[in-house]
């Protein structure tokens, strides 16, 4: 079972979802959901993390910054 924290990142207009999920068992799996999409999209090259927090700091720095570069 995991746990699941949701945040989002605002930019241009649009709101972006960020989750980290932990799961019973310390495993920590992180994405986003894009504007006008439903799928978690996985982040590749981020990581390993301690903490969800730590995660969800790291996963709410690459989304604003990928938000900008697309949306402007």
């Amino acid at each position: 079972m995991f746990t699941r924290i949701t945040d989002f990142v605002r930019c241009a207009g649009h709101q972006i979802e960020v989750r980290v999920e932990r799961s019973s068992r310390g495993e920590i799996r992180f994405g986003f959901v894009a504007p006008g999409t439903s799928t978690l999209a996985p982040i590749d090259g981020l990581g390993p993390f301690d903490t969800a927090d730590q995660a969800l700091g790291a996963v709410k720095g690459w989304v604003s910054n990928w938000a900008a570069r697309t949306y402007g």
